[in-house]
This record gives structure tokens, sequence and C-alpha cells, in this order.
């Protein structure tokens, strides 16, 4: 359930059952349901990096799924409200084609009710949207929709249709010409929004305390939907809403704002009120921000304070360490600041993800090589990113302009497809940089969780594996950790430098046989990445212990 709730829904829902509309949100990710589907042959090319039944732990993905309810379900479900307007989401690029096929879905059973759609990629690309929609979808909301939907529904239960000129933020097909009325303003007031509810039970409860974002990093559009003036609620209001999750069963709150702690003594003000309100309750109430912190605005003190508040991790962005790499990407930190933010997060007991984007434009290799090394260093875990441009983003129009990508292609705008490729660098590269950060977690995790048993597994692996043999032969079924003490000494001992995986041949009830996988990566970037590691010391996330090479 992490970082699935339907918030920007709940806020839309909110709004309007406080006018007086009776609301259903339909969460197709709720059910849980995922099944194997083709691969689109527009992903073809994905097969040869991600090989079927892969046990290793540095895995990335084997199969092409379909997560949630299918279009027929969802059918079933719309018929069942019998609705009088249906509004979709569009959010993630991506995924637009499944918006697209819900709203035929829709249109088929109830021809005559309007389609209204909104989120993110819409807001960026509404023109397309009304193109590709022409018949399914009736309207589009822009940017922040808790105002501007309910002024739509209005206009249309009035059919006062000639009104919709004067509707700021909305866009529609006006006989056959496209009519876009872009967003004019932005919700001032954050504390006048009723509290947005999920209408599933939980543990897991996002929450805003602000929008906006100041930064224009030219990776992100998130300002096309939320602005660039940074927006924020009172502390009275933010803690009005986590006793109200709490008293509902929600023990887990998730920060979900993109600058938290922008304005730090804010920041600081809203942990001490945190700490007041909760810590010590006999329910135990933990948060953390998955979004939206940044090392330069974060001190000791308000570290400390997240620490006392019910922080346990803290999600901070890298993004790159390169000086002309973040230059170009607007996004200027200081590598010193960042070192110092993760030794005083391990002094106070929090963990630390420390994020990159691998694969922006304008970065290579072998820097992308250098941040590996520094972050295995530090007492934290990587979360890596490969990079994919967001329509709407300065970095969009760059790529269209270089020819990395081609408009319209949404399907492949995700980072798991590897979308772009420079001069320096191809996606060969990018899959081999993302398996060695596999490789330097699982190290991180080995550090801590290593046991005696372990350690004599590891002793007659190093006297019974030997070269050139194809299987592996075992009496009992192994685990993850065996099969990455296999792998490391496939690549660091037995055949140094060789990173691949394991997949199960045959079993019986006595014999468990194995066999190599071999991986389709840059074998060259392996091998550079064994000279930098050569005498450093990987830590783990605690910093309590490390391995050395």
């Amino acid at each position: 359930e992490i970082r699935q709730e339907p918030l920007g829904l709940e806020y839309l829902a909110a709004v309007l059952q406080q006018q007086g509309h009776q609301v259903k949100i339909l969460d197709a990710l709720a059910s849980g349901k995922k099944r194997v589907i083709p691969l689109p042959p527009q992903l073809a090319y994905l097969q040869q990096f991600y090989p079927p039944d892969d046990l290793s732990p540095f895995k990335l993905f084997t199969r092409y799924r379909h997560f949630g309810l299918d279009f027929t379900e969802i059918r079933d479900e719309i018929i069942r409200f019998v609705p009088d307007l249906i509004g979709i989401s569009a959010y993630f690029t991506p995924y637009f084609d499944m918006a697209l096929g819900v709203a035929r879905v829709c249109k088929s059973v109830f021809p005559n009710v309007p389609v209204v759609m909104g989120g993110h990629h819409v807001t960026a690309e509404p023109e397309d949207t009304l193109r590709k929609g022409c018949g399914v979808v009736d309207y589009l909301v822009l940017g922040e929709g808790e105002v501007t939907l309910g002024e739509l529904i209005k206009v249309l239960e009035a059919s006062n249709i000639s009104q919709l000129r004067h509707l700021a933020g909305i866009a529609f097909r006006n006989e056959n010409q496209l009519r876009v009325n872009p967003p004019i303003s932005f919700i001032e007031d954050l504390d006048a929004l009723p509290f947005p509810v999920p209408e599933i039970p939980a543990k897991f409860k996002m929450i805003l305390t602000s929008r906006g974002c100041p930064r224009r990093c030219s990776f992100c559009a998130i300002a096309k939907v939320m602005g660039c003036r940074w927006r924020r609620r009172s502390i009275e209001s933010v803690i009005e809403e986590i006793r109200f999750a709490v008293q509902h069963g929600f023990d887990q709150i998730d920060f979900e704002d993109d600058n938290l702690t922008w304005d730090r003594q804010r920041a600081k003000e809203l942990f001490r009120a945190l700490i007041k309100d909760f810590k010590g309750q006999s329910k135990k109430v933990t948060f953390s921000a998955m979004n939206g912190l940044d090392t330069e605005s974060l001190d000791e003190e308000l570290i400390v304070l997240m620490a006392e508040a019910g922080f346990q991790w803290l999600n901070l962005p890298l993004v790159s360490s390169d000086s002309h790499v973040q230059r170009q990407i607007h996004r200027c930190q200081s590598q010193e600041k960042f070192v110092q933010v993760v030794n005083i997060a391990a002094r106070n007991g929090l963990k630390v993800v420390a994020y990159l984007i691998l694969g922006l434009p304008g970065d290579h290799v072998e820097q992308m090589l250098r941040d590996l090394v520094f972050l295995s260093e530090l007492p934290v875990l990587l979360g890596p990113s490969i990079f994919y441009p967001p329509p709407g983003s300065a970095i969009y129009q760059y790529c269209l302009e270089q020819g990395y990508i081609r408009h319209g292609e949404y399907i492949l705008l995700r980072g798991t497809a590897f979308p772009v490729e420079t001069p320096a660098f191809q996606r060969r590269d990018l899959v081999t940089l993302l398996r060695l950060v596999r490789v330097i977690n699982f190290i991180k995790y080995l550090a801590d969780q290593i046991s005696e048993h372990e350690m004599l597994f590891q002793k007659y692996l190093a006297s019974h594996l030997s070269r050139g043999h194809e299987t592996l032969i075992f009496d009992h079924k192994l685990s993850r950790l065996e099969i990455g003490f296999i792998l490391l000494n496939s690549l660091f001992a037995l055949d140094k430098g060789k990173l691949r995986g394991l997949r199960l041949k045959s079993k019986t009830q006595t014999c468990y046989q194995y066999e190599w996988l071999s991986y389709v990566i840059n074998d060259e970037i392996v091998e550079k990445f064994l000279q930098l590691l050569d005498g450093k010391r990987i830590k783990d996330v605690e910093g309590k212990a490390e391995f050395r090479f």
C-alpha cells in the first residue's frame, strides 16, 4: 500500500461531497490484483535485459504485468454506480493509453455521461489528449482541480455550455476547435480544503502540508500542476488532519510535499508539534517523507527533531554529484553538505536512502560509476531512478530537440524502459549500472544480516565452486542470501568481473540443480566498477559494519 493512495482523487471527492454531491472513488489498484500480460511491441527491445526466472538478488524485472482491475471489472463497477459524471486521473504519462482505455469503457456503457480527465499528463499535453481522446473524453481539468472541477459541474448542471469559454483551467472541444483555458491561479487558502479521506481502510496515510515548487529543476514538471510558488497550510490544520487519521486507524503518516523543509523554521515548528501531540502515546505513530527533503535545508537541530518525532528514514536526493550535471538540470547542492547530513542522520539513529538519477542527458558512465562508489562508502541505501523526461519539463523539450525521444511515444517514458540514449551512454550501460546498484545494496544488507551459519556456507562455496561449471547442485533449496553469496563469489573471486544471475534448472526431493544466467550488460563497466571499488569500504545502512575491497 506504500504510496498508492489516490490522494488527488480523495481531495476532489472531499470537495465535491462538501458541495452536496454523491461521490465514489474507484481505486483500481486497491484490489492488489496483478497478472502477466504480453509485452507491448514498442517495448520488445527490453526482453534482452529482463530474463525470466532469475533468482538473483541483483535481478531487475522478469515479467510484464497489468496491475489492478481489468477493463471488464472497471466496466461492472461503473454500471453499478450509474454516474452522472465520470472523472479519470491521467497522472503518469506512460499509462495514458490505459486512461484512454478506461474512457472508452465509460462511453461504451454511458455514452451520454460527460467524461472528465485530469492529472499531470493532461495538464502538460492538453491538445494531444483532446485529439487522442476524441469521442471519449469530453473535458479536461488542468492544474489543481478542487475548485475547477466544482465550477465545471455547475456549468454542466445548468446546461450553460456557453460559459465554458470563461472557465479557467479547463480544455474541451468547441465544435471542431480545441479550446484550452490555462489555469490563472492556484488555491491560496489550503486550510479551507476538507481533509481527504480514503475509502479503503489501511495503515498508511499520505499528508500534504504544502503545495508548489520554486526550484525549477529541468527534469521535473510538478510546477505545471502545483505552480512555482510555495504555499503552505497552517501547522494547526496539519496536526488536526493527522489526529483525524490516527483516530481512524492510520499509524504510518507520509508527508508527500514536494518541499517539506523549504521553510526550515516552519518545518521545525511542525516537527515539534508532532512530538508534542504524538510522542509517547499508547498507539505508536511513525512518520516518513518519501519526497520533498533537501540536504541544503536540513541542519542538525531539524534532523534531531525528526528522529524524536518518529521518523525512521530520511529520503535524500543526491541526483548527481557532478557540478556540471547539476548546473544543467538546475539542481545544485554541495557534496560536502550531503555527507554532513548523512552522518548527522546516522548519529541520531535515522537510516538514509540516497536517491540518484542514472541516465541524465549530459551525464556519462564514468561519473555515474563514481556516484555509485561514493554512495557505497556512506551509511545509506542507494535509491536509483533511471531518467525519463516527463512532458511539461524543460528537459522533455530538450530530448525532443536532440532526437532522444519522439513526441507521443508515451509508453516508453518510464524508467524501466530506459527511454533515453545519448552519445555518452546506451541502454546496456544503464542496465549494467542498475545491476551494480543492486550488488552494492545487497552487500550493505549482508554487512548487517550475516550470521555464523552463512559464514560457513561462504567457506563451503570458496572451496567447492570452480571455474567453468555450468551447473551447481545442492541438497536443499537455496535461500536468497545463499544465491547472493554464490553470485558475489562469481563477481569478486571465482570469475572476477562476471556479473550474472542464477536460475533453477531442475529439482527432486533431495537435489536442486541450478544454472548460470547470463546478463546483457557492458562488461567494461563492471571491470571499471571493480577497479574503482578496490581499497574502498562499503558501509551498511547503519554505519556499524563494512566490507573492504
